[in-house]
C-alpha cells in the first residue's frame, strides 16, 4: 500500500523509484515462489490423475461401493492438497512481505526523502536480509553523508556555508541557555572588498575569498569553533563556551591571520587585504533566539567599518557607550 501511495503522489518519480528494486530480487522472488508451488502442483495433478484411472477401472469391473469409497479418498486427499496450497501461499506471503516488501517500502521511503532534500535520511540496514537489499541500504547512507557534506560545505571555500551556520547557531544557543555558559559570535567582512574585485577582477577575488577562508579556519583551534561563509565577503565564526575575554583573543587572531597573508589590495590604503570584526557573546544577559545575538554582532560589524575598518568592535563597547 505504501508503495502505491507513493507511486500515485509522486508520478514524476515512479520510473526512478522502481529502479531502486534490483534486479536479483525479483529472480530470488520467482524462485520461491516456483520451488514451493510447483511440488504442490505436480501431487495435486498426480492425485487427480490416480483418482481418474481408479474410478475408470471401478467403474468397468461394477465395483459401486468401491468407486465411492474411492471417490471419497480422492476427495479428501485432494482437500488436504488445496489446504496444504493455501498455506503455503500464505507463508509464502508472510515470508515476502517481511523479506521482500517491507525492506523495499523502506528503501523507496528513504529514497524518496532524499530527493525532498530531507538529507538527515538514513537506512536502519538491519532488517535488510537480503544482500542486494543489505547493499542498497548502506549506498543510500552514504549518498545521505555526501549530500548532507556538499549541502552544507560552501563550494567556493570549501568551509561550512549559511544553512550550516543557520542550523549550529540555533542548537548552540538553545545550548548556551540550558548550560549558562557563554556563547560569542565574530561577523568578518574583507575590507573595501568591492574595491578589489574591480581592481583585479573576480577570478583574483574569488582566490582571495578561499585564502581568507583558510586563514580563519587556521585561527580557530577547538572542534566545536564553527567557521562559515556567511554571505559575499562576510564571514561568521561561532565560538561556544567562550566569553567577551576569549572572544576578543580569537578575533585579535583572526585580524592577524588574515594580515599575514600579505595580499596586495592597492585599492585600499592598508595596501594589502585586511578585515573588520564584529563581535557578540551571549551573557549575560542571556540571548533566547539565534537572530538577536546575529543582530548585536552585525551591529558591532556596522560600527567597525564605520571607525575605519580593520579593527574588532564589540556589541558590548556599544552598548556601554550608549
Amino acid at each position: 500500500m505504501a508503495i502505491v501511495m507513493l507511486g500515485t503522489s509522486l508520478p514524476s518519480r515512479r520510473h526512478r523509484l522502481r529502479r531502486l528494486i534490483p534486479q536479483g530480487v525479483q529472480a530470488r522472488a520467482a524462485i520461491v515462489i516456483a520451488i514451493i508451488t510447483l511440488p504442490l502442483l505436480i501431487l495435486l495433478i498426480v492425485s487427480e490423475r490416480d483418482r481418474y484411472q481408479l474410478a475408470t477401472i471401478l467403474q468397468r469391473d461394477g465395483h459401486q461401493t468401491a468407486l465411492h469409497d474411492a471417490a471419497v479418498a480422492a476427495l479428501w486427499q485432494l482437500s488436504l492438497g488445496v489446504c496444504s496450497v493455501v498455506a503455503a501461499a500464505g507463508l509464502m506471503a508472510v515470508v515476502i512481505e517481511f523479506r521482500l516488501l517491507r525492506p523495499m517500502r523502506r528503501l523507496t521511503f528513504a529514497a524518496s526523502r532524499l530527493a525532498d532534500g530531507q538529507l538527515d535520511t538514513q537506512v536502519d540496514v538491519g532488517g535488510l536480509y537480503m544482500p542486494d537489499m543489505r547493499t542498497l541500504g548502506i549506498t543510500l547512507n552514504q549518498m545521505a553523508r555526501i549530500l548532507e557534506k556538499i549541502a552544507l560545505t560552501d563550494s567556493l571555500t570549501a568551509i561550512a556555508n549559511r544553512r550550516q551556520f543557520d542550523h549550529v547557531v540555533a542548537g548552540e544557543v538553545k545550548r548556551s541557555m540550558r548550560m549558562k555558559r557563554g556563547l560569542a559570535l565574530l561577523l568578518v567582512d574583507v575590507d573595501k572588498f568591492k574595491n578589489y574585485n574591480d581592481l583585479y577582477g573576480h577570478i583574483r577575488g574569488d582566490l582571495c575569498l578561499k585564502r581568507i577562508a583558510a586563514a580563519l579556519q587556521s585561527a580557530v583551534r577547538r572542534p566545536s569553533d564553527l567557521v562559515a561563509r556567511y554571505g559575499g565577503e562576510e564571514f561568521a565564526v561561532l565560538l561556544p563556551d567562550t566569553d567577551e575575554a576569549g572572544a576578543h583573543a580569537v578575533a585579535r587572531e583572526l585580524l592577524a591571520a588574515v594580515r599575514s597573508l600579505n595580499i596586495p589590495h592597492d585599492a585600499w590604503e592598508r595596501s594589502i587585504v585586511t578585515i573588520s570584526v564584529g563581535l557578540a557573546v551571549s551573557i549575560p544577559p542571556p540571548i533566547v533566539e539565534p537572530t538577536v545575538l546575529i543582530e548585536r554582532a552585525d551591529q558591532a560589524l556596522y560600527a567597525a567599518k564605520q571607525a575605519g575598518r580593520d579593527r574588532i568592535v564589540a556589541a558590548e563597547q556599544i552598548t556601554r557607550a550608549a
